[in-house]
């Protein structure tokens, strides 16, 4: 890989071609009991909820190219939607 990814943010990279670049992002966002691996990287307690995130990007022909399941403590996340509406 010609990039380094604890340097440089995914999207930017993806977006240098035209195959890869992210037209859509489908994103499922739910409360889950953390588990144990949780609670050690994100050092919460048992019993604890924390935020999952199910996302799938999407390029201009509608195939995925990229999806992540990233898990955030719900007491330090803070997510803002924006809709927009095609016509």
């Amino acid at each position: 890989m010609e990039h380094n990814l604890e340097t440089e943010s995914l999207y930017p990279i993806l977006a240098m071609k035209e195959s890869t670049k992210i037209y859509k992002i489908e994103r499922l966002i739910e409360a889950v009991e953390a588990t144990a691996t949780d609670m050690k990287y994100l050092e919460i307690k048992r019993g604890k909820a924390i935020q999952q995130f199910i996302s799938k990007g999407f390029n201009a022909s509608d195939v995925v190219i990229e999806y992540s399941i990233p898990r955030y403590r719900a007491d330090r996340k803070t997510s803002e939607t924006i809709l927009l509406r095609n016509e």
